[in-house]
């Protein structure tokens, strides 16, 4: 008796221990899924890829507009504080030339430093 019994339950642990088949058209489906989560993804990053260069190019056609208009100002700068722009503008003001130049001399220590 306790051999059949053995043996009994050891074809209960033996069943037990198999795993389940998977159907062949449920793997299909799962890969399938995967496939077309992927593609999905692909589909996404391209499409930020492709935004992100406009809007580099974009950018830097920005910079250099600016670049443009810095260098412009920069040479305004430069005219407005010419000597020349500086005489037309006395003559424009009603400026003149001063007759005498006087400076002042002071002694004080204050003033030395």
């Amino acid at each position: 008796m306790t051999q059949t019994g053995v043996r009994c339950q050891k074809r209960k642990i033996v069943e037990k221990e198999k795993p389940k088949k998977v159907s062949k058209l449920t793997l299909v489906v799962v890969l399938l899924f995967f496939v077309f989560c992927a593609g999905i993804m692909y589909i996404f990053q391209i499409n930020k890829m492709a935004t992100m260069g406009y809007e580099i190019k974009k950018t830097e056609e920005q910079i250099e507009e600016l670049k443009k208009q810095n260098e412009a100002l920069r040479i305004r700068a430069a005219e407005l504080k010419s000597m020349h722009k500086l005489e037309s503008d006395k003559e424009r003001m009603n400026m003149k030339k001063p007759d005498e130049i006087g400076y002042i001399e002071v002694d004080d220590p204050v003033a030395m430093r």
